[in-house]
């Protein structure tokens, strides 16, 4: 069997419960149906790309895939692809592009709460550097990155077709009820390795060995940087709990860093080392077990 290298769950119909893996070998990803019985069901959902990281948006229950397009003759480095499919049957209803030389490294929903709710898919994307001969080069170390905000919204009902006719498995749907619609990106100095949401209205951000916290305007639609704390190796991996955030680095173990927001509208939020655990290994994840307990792994 190939191996496995992104799962989730989702909610399926009765008590049933879906489990939803990534396949890095196959143009699809594989959809395991768990219920009460003995046996349980696989299902290949077919994206026309090679998958490699998932989310799913809790509110309409669509999967947002990153995968990388087949190479051809003209372009052997892989484009990267984001795919919005229905987990329940499997079409498709939106595709974005993205730069060539560009891949997908982390998603994430994020969720602002305030007056007015908002949801967002963000993206973090590495860039790498082009050959002497105008080709990527993926082998080598990601120079900048992107991150990348999205809406998944219901599309207008004038830019639906009238098509009767359901679309084939794994193709577009062209009477699709969902867009991706484009929101804002920030340019980074370092790939964009890790995403994590943050408390009611922040997102932290892993770009090369600095840890960002950012706020969105939503009136002035602008990404705010509120505190940024910068570690010795690039960062792998975010995970938050509470106002602390687990960081899991290159070649030096894992971090603990705690984020204090500003008391009123004068103030400055802040971002801070609270622990460090550096056993000289490449720490792949970190994530908190409980609020005194972070667990690692390594490659």
């Amino acid at each position: 069997m190939s191996p496995l290298i992104d799962t989730f769950g989702v909610s399926g119909p009765g008590n049933a419960r879906r489990f939803v893996a990534v396949d890095d070998t196959l143009d699809a990803i594989m959809m395991l149906r768990i219920d009460f019985e003995p046996q349980c069901c696989v299902d290949e959902l077919r994206i026309g790309c090679e998958p490699r990281r998932m989310i799913c948006d809790p509110e309409t229950g669509m999967i947002l895939a990153a995968g990388v397009l087949p190479h051809s003759p003209t372009s052997p480095f892989p484009t990267s692809s984001l795919t919005v499919l229905d987990p329940r049957d499997g079409q498709i209803h939106a595709e974005v592009e993205l730069r060539l030389f560009e891949l997908v490294h982390a998603l994430e929903a994020w969720y602002i709460h305030g007056s007015k709710s908002y949801r967002y898919l963000c993206v973090g994307t590495g860039m790498y550097p082009a050959t002497s001969d105008g080709q990527g080069d993926a082998t080598t170390r990601a120079k900048s990155g992107r991150l990348i905000i999205y809406s998944l919204k219901a599309a207008k009902r004038k830019q639906r077709t009238r098509a009767s006719t359901p679309a084939l498995l794994g193709q577009p749907n062209l009477n699709s009820e969902y867009e991706l619609k484009y929101v804002w990106e920030s340019e980074r100095e370092g790939p964009v390795s890790a995403l994590a949401r943050l408390g009611d209205k922040y997102l932290v951000v892993a770009a090369s060995t600095a840890c960002l916290v950012l706020k969105l305007d939503v009136v002035q639609k602008r990404l705010i940087e509120c505190c940024e704390l910068t570690l010795r190796f690039p960062i792998t991996s975010l995970h938050v709990r509470g106002n602390d955030i687990a960081a899991g680095c290159q070649r030096e173990g894992a971090h603990v860093l705690r984020f204090t927001p500003a008391e009123d509208t004068s103030g400055y939020d802040a971002l801070h080392m609270l622990h460090s655990v550096r056993f000289g290994v490449c720490t792949a994840n970190a994530c908190f077990v409980s609020d005194d307990l972070v667990l690692g792994v390594s490659n």
